[in-house]
């Protein structure tokens, strides 16, 4: 990961097809996500977002921009709040979000 997302020059892929990720795309997606937040945060509302965790046997690989990630490297997935990190259940679409964790 980097602090600076024009850094990143990486690409992902899927079903075979590359996609390339810059830093303006990232920055976009950083931006709108962000005021998704805010948003959010005002309305008392989870921002759901799904993760996924990939096992990195070269992390020198991933920091030259060569890094693959596909499914049989996944380790973990799962959906949970951004905010306030609780794992989603069915019973807490009807909870407000209670803000940033303690």
């Amino acid at each position: 990961m980097t602090d600076h997302p024009s850094d990143l020059t990486e690409g992902m892929t899927g079903t075979g097809v590359t996609v390339a990720v810059d830093g303006d795309r990232i920055q976009r997606a950083s931006n709108r996500f962000n005021e998704q937040l805010r948003v959010a945060r005002l309305a008392g509302e989870h921002v759901w977002v799904a993760t996924v965790a990939h096992r990195v046997d070269d992390p020198t690989a991933a920091v030259a921009g060569q890094l693959h990630l596909d499914a049989e490297s996944i380790v973990y997935a799962g959906v949970g709040c951004f905010i306030c990190e609780t794992p989603y259940e069915p019973r807490m679409l009807t909870r407000r979000c209670k803000g940033e964790p303690r």
